[in-house]
């Protein structure tokens, strides 16, 4: 099969998928008792969920980005690569478990 055709199909599949499970995020319009359904299982944490969202924003904006923007000014660009790789290597250990426990010997 062509690849042109076949990533075609799968975007419309997608597009598909997610037109369908749209109806299934919405809320009820006239139905009293699915309405109250949905109302239980709504978020119950949702004012503090938007709170610590809000807050998270205003640290990335106010802290986060300023000190990115040192940083790679200040660090040239294959110091940053090598400091990426090495974090990378911190993170083989939880790789090679995950790999054996997932029962897949031949990534680990």
């Amino acid at each position: 099969m062509n690849v042109i055709p076949k990533f075609c199909l799968t975007v419309c599949m997608l597009l598909l998928g997610v037109t369908v499970l749209t109806g299934c995020a919405s809320a009820p319009k006239n139905d009293a008792e699915a309405l109250a359904e949905y109302e239980k299982t709504n978020d119950p944490m949702e004012g503090t969920n938007r709170g610590i969202y809000s807050f998270n924003q205003v640290l990335d904006k106010v802290v986060v980005k300023p000190v990115t923007g040192i940083y790679r000014g200040l660090i040239p660009s294959f110091m940053r690569k090598a400091v990426h790789r090495f974090l990378q290597n911190l993170r083989t250990p939880i790789t090679l478990a995950n790999d054996l426990l997932q029962g897949e010997g031949g990534r680990a």
